[in-house]
């Protein structure tokens, strides 16, 4: 099988874990049913993001004790929180050209010969405005190009520090080095729009997500992130240490990577399995989207690695399930399952059990 076809490859690049802390550092909060802007035709006073958005994306929260501290207890001392997008130039056409013609402020995190090959696909850093037409495609749906909602182009950050100091820390994760002193290009947004992305995953890898966050001042004080329908918001808590030293990519920090990509992975796959069902099929949403994502555990479990068959697997369990596999046919897809001598053979006899049925 391809490599790109499989769902267990390329998250292998991260570092060691370490001892969760006995109070959390670090907390997630779901924004759910949030829905794009339309393209506001005629509109005379434009939204740039959905109402929900707003305060996360843009509000003025009231400073955390230990930015209070900073400021010798003086609110009035605390600069103001900027929100600044990383972007991911291979998710939208012509990136670096739209940046420069925004007016805003912006860098690439690549440089030298990086940049100069690979800035049509690299990772861009922008500080976004309020009321900028730039920030309003971000939050758009429609047919339009520049209308990127659908693009899930990266994420958002929150810090009181410049442009400057966000671009000096987070080029450091565009590189990582692994034990054996081999360097790697690490598309480190990404862990952050997967769905597998859920408190317990906090709770467990703090130390995959705590080095974003800055353990010097200025720091990052929330990263917003969105994927198939569900916004997240990731908050520092607390003023302590979140990280004691550098990343190390060694074996345990692939697991937990790749336990994050295949999650995210059974999510997305859920979710595109879910829009080609009839409506009335998907009544109760939630609880089917849970139980796909379940059985595509087991789908892996059993075998079934490419992105293709577990898709398939996951619509005949949307339409004919629950537990499809054992229960369809007095089953004989169960039978299929364990006497074919591999996974495509096994799809396609279950593919024609079913056409004979239907037939």
């Amino acid at each position: 099988m391809s490599a790109n076809t499989e769902l267990n490859d390329y998250w292998t690049q991260q570092y060691s874990p370490q001892e969760t802390p006995s109070d959390p550092l670090l907390n997630i909060e779901n924004i759910e049913n949030v829905e794009p802007l339309d393209a506001q035709f005629g509109v005379a006073d434009p939204k740039t993001v959905p109402d929900a958005l707003y305060a996360p994306v843009f509000g003025q929260p009231e400073p955390l004790e230990f930015e209070l501290e900073q400021a010798e207890g003086d609110p009035a001392a605390v600069p103001p929180l900027h929100t600044y997008a990383i972007l991911d130039a291979a998710k939208v056409p012509s990136l670096p050209e739209l940046l420069a013609t925004s007016g805003l402020d912006h860098r690439c995190l690549f440089k030298g010969d990086a940049f100069d090959e690979l800035k049509d696909v690299a990772p861009w850093i922008v500080r976004l405005e309020a009321d900028h037409k730039f920030t309003r495609n971000l939050f758009t749906r429609s047919k339009a190009r520049w209308h990127l909602w659908d693009a899930e182009p990266g994420i958002y950050l929150r810090s009181r520090g410049t442009l400057d100091d966000m671009w000096a820390h987070f080029r450091k994760f565009t590189k990582v080095q692994d034990e054996n002193g081999k360097w790697f290009y690490f598309r480190f947004w990404e862990i952050l729009i997967g769905e597998g992305f859920e408190p317990d995953v906090i709770e467990q890898d703090v130390s995959l997500f705590g080095p974003l966050f800055l353990p010097n001042r200025p720091s990052v004080s929330s990263v917003i992130m969105y994927r198939v329908g569900l916004w997240k918001i990731l908050k520092r808590t607390s003023d302590s240490a979140l990280h004691e030293k550098r990343w190390k990519f060694n074996a345990q920090s692939k697991k937990a990577i790749t336990r994050l990509k295949v999650e995210a992975d059974l999510h997305a796959l859920a979710h595109v399995v879910m829009k080609s069902i009839p409506p009335e099929r998907g009544s109760q949403r939630k609880e089917l989207r849970t139980r796909l994502v379940a059985t595509g555990h087991l789908f892996l479990r059993m075998g079934y690695k490419q992105r293709e068959h577990i898709a398939k697997l996951m619509t005949w369990e949307a339409l004919l399930g629950p537990d499809f596999i054992e229960t369809y046919a007095n089953g004989e897809v169960a039978q299929i399952v364990q006497s074919a001598n591999s996974a495509a053979v096994s799809i396609d006899r279950i593919k024609t059990l079913l056409q004979k049925d239907c037939s």
